[in-house]
Parts: structure tokens; sequence; C-alpha cells
């Protein structure tokens, strides 16, 4: 028999039949008051509220004497976000509550005072430790990123006592069990699904001036995946059309002029590249391609380009690179460093594909750069993280470099963005200093990630 939590009262409190936390405006009362459906899909934006609403919901429940005890499952992608789950319940319930609950930290249950038990699963901890348990209320957390074996094997724990299943998330790709479901609610193709969709922007709580400040810092694709909450293309162009930035032609460096110069290293068939930047005209001036030559060769090579454009050397220097710094050192070039990795590449290939958008970039037509850019693209991959990459088959040395180099340089100013007008370019500059609001956003949104 499951120990009944203590009653709701509490010294110098009068507890009430049933706890009504505050739901938000921007769409939480409508997904709540559907709970009458068997499934409840919510494609939502980043910030929105999801897991706040769930907390409130949950709590609701729990305190709620008229109604007989349910089994609750809570299920996150990482343990990360089950431990960000158990944190916003306790803080959700004033103190007097909080004493009514049984909360047992190791297992992460929760017992309420009707009964109600909430379990809070992670899919980390593998398929085998989520079945056994039945439940009447099962909550997907961020179920994009929930992979389709596992709620084939959880969503059985529903059917003994017809329970009610309610997933939310942002998006990530047009694919996967949640996508699928939520499409065909949409469409109204399955009367025991009610699907939503919440961009950001609903939210009262999010500010009107962060969204735009986001949507000028990003790449268009962020801002529409992450705030509008648009179901993207699993495979897609993270840059915009680079028509207009395909401009001038290479040239010898100009007296007193300082570059940007991005470097990545080859690796077996991979090719060495070497892209060049002017600071002040932010167009590429000079680049290097070449594959199949001896290290000490390639540094040679690219030290006495180094010398030849003065600047900022940015290099890779993952795996083999690290061989090539040391070769460069001794050749007196003194380059960053920068080690890729999933995240680090995010981040390189974003602040690219932003720099692009404003204009702050242009260079001829190489034919190697312009066709890597246009066969670029992005992947979601099962576990939801973002994966920039060439197609199979394919080479990303000259994106790469191109970054790089870009990576070094000072953000986009009024006077130096190529293909956006004064104007337009003048109102992003001086959105973004503003202050440092924006970026503490984009951190949080970031961690919350």
């Amino acid at each position: 028999m499951r120990r009944r939590a203590a009653s709701v009262s509490s010294k110098g409190h009068q507890s009430p039949q049933t706890i009504d936390l505050p739901l938000h405006s921007g769409g939480q009362h409508e997904v709540f008051a559907e709970f009458k459906k068997k499934q409840i899909l919510v494609c939502c934006g980043r910030r929105w509220g999801k897991t706040e609403g769930i907390v409130r919901k949950i709590i609701a429940i729990g305190f709620d004497l008229s109604q007989k005890e349910q089994d609750i499952g809570w299920l996150a992608p990482t343990f990360r976000q089950t431990r960000i789950a158990w944190r916003k319940l306790w803080k959700a319930m004033k103190p007097w509550m909080r004493k009514q609950c049984a909360w047992r930290r190791t297992d992460k249950t929760i017992e309420f005072p009707n009964g109600s038990l909430l379990q809070l699963l992670s899919e980390e901890s593998g398929v085998d430790n989520l079945v056994g348990d039945g439940f009447d209320l099962l909550i997907i957390d961020e179920a994009a990123r929930i992979h389709e074996e596992t709620m084939e094997e959880l969503e059985p724990t529903l059917a003994a006592n017809d329970g009610t299943l309610v997933a939310i998330t942002s998006p990530k790709g047009k694919r996967g069990w949640f996508y699928k479901r939520w499409l065909k609610g949409r469409l109204g193709e399955d009367p025991d699904i009610a699907a939503f969709h919440f961009p950001t922007h609903k939210a009262p709580h999010v500010p009107a001036s962060f969204i735009e400040r986001y949507r000028r810092s990003n790449a268009d694709h962020l801002y529409r995946q992450n705030i509008e909450a648009e179901w993207l293309e699993s495979h897609a162009s993270p840059f915009p059309d680079i028509t207009p930035m395909v401009r001038g032609s290479l040239r010898a460096a100009l007296p007193k002029r300082r570059h940007a110069i991005g470097i990545d290293v080859g690796k077996r068939v991979d090719w060495m590249v070497v892209t060049v930047v002017d600071l002040v005209t932010r167009e590429v001036v000079a680049f290097d391609r070449f594959q199949k030559t001896a290290y000490p060769i390639a540094a040679d090579r690219v030290a006495t380009l180094c010398r030849e454009y003065p600047g900022i050397v940015t290099m890779d220097t993952t795996g083999v690179g690290e061989a090539m710094y040391d070769l460069l050192l001794d050749r007196g070039v003194s380059p960053n460093k920068y080690t890729y990795t999933n995240r680090t590449k995010c981040e390189l290939i974003e602040r690219l594909a932003w720099t692009m958008e404003v204009g702050g970039i242009s260079f001829p037509d190489i034919p190697q750069l312009v066709s890597e850019l246009q066969q670029f693209e992005f992947d979601v991959s099962r576990g939801g993280r973002t994966l920039y990459r060439a197609p199979s088959g394919q080479h990303d040395d000259c994106v790469n470099s191109l970054a790089l180099a870009v990576w070094a340089m000072p953000r986009p100013r009024t006077d130096t963005c190529v293909g956006a007008s004064v104007r337009t370019a003048g109102k992003r500059w001086r959105a973004k200093r503003e202050g440092q609001e924006w970026r503490d956003g984009l951190r949080k949104m970031r961690q919350a990630a």
C-alpha cells in the first residue's frame, strides 16, 4: 500500500480543497483546458513556459483532495532536465505546501497530499528502467528529442488506466514520432489528439525587445526554430542566398592593412585551406587550398601567406592541427587555437551564418568556396542535437576556413556591411550595442537547451 501523504493543512494556514496556481495567458490555459483529450501535443518556442505550466498542473492535481490519487510519470531526455524539473517543483510550492509532500530525492519521486505519486524519469537511464509502472498521466518533456523506440516501450504504461499523454517540446527537424503525431492533430486527422503551436512571443513574460534582439543577432534558421517554433527541414542550409556576397577579386595586401586569417588543417584526404579577409573592407582578398603536402612544407606555405597579409590568425587545432600549430610557431606565426566540438562547431557556423545574413562578408567567385557554401547543411540528430556538416562524400574545409576568419573579425559596423543598406545595418548595430541584456538573455536560453 502506498503511504498517503499528510493532509493538506498547516499551522496558520487554512488550505483550500484545491490548489489553483496561475497559468499565463499565452496558451497555457488553452492547453490544460483540453485534458479531456487522451493526447495533448504542444510545439512551442524556447522559454514559452512549458516546464512551468506542467509544474503548476501537477501541483493542482496533487493537492486536489476531491479527486482520486493518480500515478504520474514525467520523462525528460537527460538527467539534468529531471533535476531542473525537481527544482522547479520545489520552488513553485510555498513552504507549507512542501511539508505536505513526501520528497524522495534518491528515486526522484514526490507523493502529494491526495496520494498522487509523481516519478521523474530520464531516457538516459535506459528503456529497461522506464517500463513496468502504469501511469494515469504521462508527461514527455522535450518530446522531439525522445527516441521513437523509447515511446514504443513507454506508451503502453498508459493502457491499464486509459491514461493521458502530454508531450511538450520545442521543434527539432521534420521527423520523429512527435512531429508525425502532432501534424496529424493539427490537420484534424485524429480526434483524440489536441495539437497546439505557440511561438515564444505569445508568452507574456518574454520581453518583445529581447525577441527582436535575438532575431537581429542570430541566423534566420535559429530564430525561426527557437522563437517562431517552426519545424524546419532536417537537412537544410544554415546560410542565406550567397549571390549578393559574390563580388570582387583576390588581390595583394594594401599597406598598413590588418587581416583576419582562418586556417582549416587538412586530415587524410581533406584539404588544407587558408582564407584571408581584409578587416576594413570585410572581403576575402587571399585564398589557398591544397592537399597531400608534407606538414613542414605546408607550414612554410601558410607562414609565407601570413607574412604577406599580417593580422589575426585563427586555426583549427583539433587532432593533427596541434602539430601544424607547433610548426607555425617555429616559423614566427602565433595563431589563436580553435578546437572543434559539436558545441564549438555550432557557435562557429552560426556566427558565420549571421555575418552573411547582415551582409558583413563578401568573397570572389571561388568555385570551391561557393560550392561548399551552397551544399553545406545542418541536420538534427536523433538525440536532438544540431549538426553542421557537408553532405556525405563532400568537403567543408573552405566553409570552416572562412568561418575561422570571420570568428576573429569584429561584428559588422554600419560602414562596413556589404550588401545591406546603411539604414538597416545602422539599426542592427545600434540594437547590438544597447547593452549586455541581449547577451544575458541569449546565454540563459542556451543554458536551458
